[in-house]
């Protein structure tokens, strides 16, 4: 599958049984370990299949629907398992941010990066000249935002004798957004640059619009609609200047959760040249718990408002961890902490709860259960009186923004829904 493929997985891999011999992953399905028999120390993280499984399925039905493409966010998973999957599905490329996640792709079989950054060390910049050069399968495409961002990579291509020009997106943002053009001129201005050397071509334009996720929907929908008719401005006044390179116009924004307004916002734009829309969406594989899953209805009810079917994503991520203290009445100190899921979104939830060796079934915890608390290695879980928690039973955990609890494993396991591991994916942060 890639040069990545053959990690040896080892006695201090976390969440794995403490092996006596390095194992591949792909012997995890060889080993007969069950979650809920606790042949696996905890936490563990793992992947429930079938959700992921599902996610995949309507992701792509949903985009060949829409007449869009799909370069998901490489950076969520950083797991060449996980690309192999999207490339399976027929993804058009995968978006990355850095040369370090470039590389790491690369090995991993693409050749078709989006990287959604401006690129600024001569390092770096050297780097991809000399990659391109080295390569000449690889289809790259990079974001810019300034005249200095042109001449930095004009310097690059010059020392590296670069034979084929360098594909730029044109950045534009909006006021206290991340990078971008805040103004028509000087989304111009930097268009013209990129028109005055040979080594570079303008490919399209491009945004981001995913900080708007963490306000409410409706907000986020309106301040995201406000958003892409600037870029939709932008793109005529570019277009209307002959600015473009190319035989197509590439125009690309969209994160987890809002990328169906960036799908339907293109469509009656008028151009010059045909145009070819990417939304960027990486968390779709495995969805969330928290800050997607909040937005999930919105994005649902909009889709349904416009006679577009879904995607209705699953939640597929799940932190297992035990009850290792009962210290008070009503709290419950689990063992998984900061170093295990990321928190940047809002706390995990507590799913459902199981107790290893009773003849009982796995219990749905109801939405009054509440971590509290986090620390390194712990989580402080208030529940009411209704619920039984015991020292030793198990807690699992779904997770809000999937990036920041997946650079926190190496590896993760991949279960049925009997909780068997069935496979495994491993990460590159």
């Amino acid at each position: 599958m890639s040069t990545l493929s053959s990690r040896k997985l080892d006695a201090i891999t976390k969440g794995l049984p403490h092996l006596s011999e390095p194992i591949e992953v792909a012997q995890l399905s060889k080993q007969g370990w069950n979650i809920l028999r606790e042949d696996v120390p905890l936490p563990v993280a793992i992947i429930r299949k079938s959700a992921i499984d599902r996610n995949r399925q309507a992701m792509m039905d949903y985009v060949r629907e829409a007449g869009v493409e799909l370069a998901p966010h490489g950076k969520t998973t950083l797991s060449p398992e996980i690309f192999a999957m999207q490339l399976d599905d027929g993804v058009w490329g995968i978006t990355l941010s850095t040369v370090h996640q470039l590389r790491v792709g690369h090995a991993a079989g693409v050749t078709r990066f989006l990287l959604a950054n401006e690129l600024v060390g001569p390092r770096d910049l050297d780097f991809v000249v000399k990659f391109l050069t080295d390569n000449e399968d690889v289809d790259f495409y990079c974001f810019v935002d300034s005249p200095t961002h042109v001449e930095r990579w004009a310097d690059a291509a010059a020392r590296g004798k670069l034979l084929r020009p360098i594909n730029l997106l044109l950045e534009v943002g909006y006021a206290g957004g991340r990078a971008g053009c805040r103004t028509i001129e000087d989304a111009l201005a930097t268009a013209s640059a990129i028109g005055e050397y040979p080594q570079l071509r303008l490919s399209g334009i491009a945004g981001f619009e995913g900080l708007r996720q963490y306000l409410p929907a409706e907000e986020a929908q309106l301040l995201t609609d406000q958003f892409l008719n600037y870029i939709a401005s932008v793109v005529q006044a570019v277009d209307g200047r002959g600015l473009f390179g190319g035989e197509e116009i590439i125009l690309t924004a969209g994160g987890s959760a809002l990328f169906d307004i960036v799908a339907d916002s293109f469509r009656s734009l008028a151009l010059s040249k045909p145009s070819r829309t990417i939304i960027r969406s990486g968390c779709y594989i495995t969805h969330d718990s928290g800050i997607y899953e909040r937005h999930q209805p919105a994005r649902l009810t909009r889709q349904q408002i416009n006679h577009q079917c879904g995607p209705a994503l699953d939640s597929a991520i799940e932190v297992w961890a035990y009850v290792i203290s009962l210290p008070e009445a009503g709290r419950a100190i689990l063992g998984a902490g900061r170093r295990d899921f990321g928190h940047d979104a809002g706390p995990p939830r507590a799913l459902k709860s199981f107790r290893p060796g009773s003849a009982s079934s796995m219990q749905e915890m109801p939405v009054s259960c509440e971590i509290v608390s986090i620390n390194d290695q712990h989580a402080h879980l208030a529940f009411p009186a209704e619920v039984s928690l015991a020292i030793g039973d198990m807690v699992a955990l779904g997770i809000s923004h999937p990036c920041t609890t997946f650079d926190r494993w190496t590896s993760m396991l991949v279960v049925d829904d009997a909780y068997n591991v069935v496979s495994g994916i491993t990460t590159h942060f």
